[in-house]
């Protein structure tokens, strides 16, 4: 499993594969090894049929938006784990520095642009182009989802 899910089986990742037998069946010819490739295989076969549809990265705007219309989504945003993401004005953009738990997506103290796109959604500059999504709740940005979809990461705004 660890072929497709990094980092596996970690002391903190929360992913383990356990593997028990029955001992029920009798075949003399099947060796350790061979059983343990058949067991590779399966948990594979398992990993490849678990994989949802990944939404696709969001269509650029045609018009980028005005400084003012951005200034609502600067703040710290705090991951599970006490990571967090500030978020700032870049010269009428917004730029983005993480700080904290959570290297598998951020490299530490790193600038990252982020870029608008359609339907309210947001793209950070990096190697895997994640997605932001800002959440609102009565005309103010409350939190933001990192990655919208079936595997969303979700952070709170604190300001």
């Amino acid at each position: 499993m660890s072929r497709a899910i990094q980092p596996f089986a970690t002391a903190e990742d929360g992913d383990i594969l356990y593997a028990v037998s029955t001992d029920e069946v009798d075949n003399p010819s099947l060796t350790p090894v061979d059983l343990g490739v058949i067991a590779s295989e399966l948990a594979w076969d398992a990993v490849l049929s678990s994989v949802p549809t990944i939404p696709a990265t969001p269509a650029a705007l045609n018009v980028k938006p005005r400084a003012d219309e951005l200034r609502k989504f600067i703040g710290t945003y705090v991951f599970p784990g006490g990571g967090e993401l500030s978020i700032v004005d870049a010269a009428g953009s917004l730029k983005a520095k993480f700080k904290g738990n959570g290297r598998i997506y951020f490299d530490s103290e790193k600038d990252y642009a982020i870029t608008a796109k359609g339907n309210g959604l947001f793209v950070l500059e990096s190697a895997a182009r994640d997605v932001l999504k800002f959440e609102e709740s009565g005309g103010q940005i409350t939190g933001l989802t990192m990655n919208p979809g079936p595997w969303a990461i979700r952070a709170v705004l604190r300001r």
